[in-house]
């Protein structure tokens, strides 16, 4: 269930029904307001998931895979329908990886996407924004 919700830091509420433990109370008295023709689909466009953050904008995100095996799942398991390779695996600069782009609004879920990974893949750009955000995790 979605709706509107401007609260810190992000500008939507999402509430999984499946999720929802104790008692639920029935409310008879609240209009229900249809979503206009083809909000959902500009909503979830730019996103990985449900979460738009505060503020977010799309952007481009390189992502550089160090593995071929993890190259392979990521170009056969996108991220994201924007998703496209900007280099094969191989080597480059005297090193083995491979790189794809997003044109996405960055936001939780992607970010646990890119984690699931550990460190087989490297948000190679935007750097700085990224690494304040992942830094708090632990790779094996």
């Amino acid at each position: 269930m979605f709706g509107n919700a401007y609260r810190e830091p992000y500008q939507a509420y999402n509430v999984p029904l499946d999720r929802i433990v104790g008692k639920v109370c029935e409310v008879s008295d609240v209009e229900y307001i249809p979503a206009p023709k083809g909000f959902y689909q500009e909503f979830f466009k730019n996103i990985v998931g449900v979460t738009h953050e505060k503020d977010a904008k799309v952007e481009e995100v390189i992502i550089r895979t160090k593995s071929q095996y993890q190259h392979g799942l990521l170009l056969t398991k996108p991220l994201h329908h924007s998703q496209e390779e900007m280099l094969p695996f191989g080597e480059h600069d005297g090193q083995c990886y491979g790189e794809v782009r997003l044109t996405i609004e960055p936001n939780r879920e992607l970010r646990g996407r890119i984690l699931l990974y550990g460190e087989n893949l490297e948000v190679v750009s935007p750097q700085r924004k990224w690494n304040r955000k992942l830094s708090h995790f632990c790779f094996p």
